[in-house]
């Protein structure tokens, strides 16, 4: 059975004839649910050919627009790819990792400079540099929590 015609007179499809394939939960990937609709097919070659064209290589986003709806945004991703959540995990991880080092080396140097026989003396300037690279530091893993 089909739907209402659109404003164009082209029918619409209807809900009626979506066919539920298979249905199931696993706590790993969620509800999986497959589904057949004569819709489904052409949307799925459509995005897929623009994912391509757009030269994307793992996640395409694209805003609309629908006038009861609101504005939407359709994020394509490659099933074998990370999720845009996962990509940010990732770069979140790394940035803590190599701020970690920085204040590693940062507290390695002024042990070095306070170790040396006669003492190294460092001026006001060098104090302001270590000051400000542990602030900075600091800082950035404040705006990380």
């Amino acid at each position: 059975m089909m739907g209402d015609d659109n404003a164009n007179g082209v029918p619409k499809p209807g809900l009626s004839e979506i066919e539920i394939e298979e249905m199931g939960y696993s706590k790993e990937r969620g509800l999986d649910l497959r589904m057949r609709h004569p819709g489904f097919a052409t949307l799925v070659n459509e995005l897929a050919d623009l994912f391509l064209e757009e030269g994307a290589v793992n996640v395409l986003e694209m805003q609309a627009y629908h006038d009861e709806a609101g504005p939407l945004t359709v994020t394509i991703q490659r099933q074998l790819g990370k999720t845009p959540m996962q990509l940010l995990a990732d770069v979140k991880a790394e940035a803590a990792l190599l701020r970690e080092q920085c204040s590693t080396l940062l507290t390695a140097l002024i042990d070095i400079t306070e170790a040396q026989s006669p003492p190294i003396v460092r001026d006001d300037e060098w104090h302001e540099a270590v000051d400000k690279a542990l602030c900075a530091i600091e800082d950035a893993r404040s705006n990380d929590a």
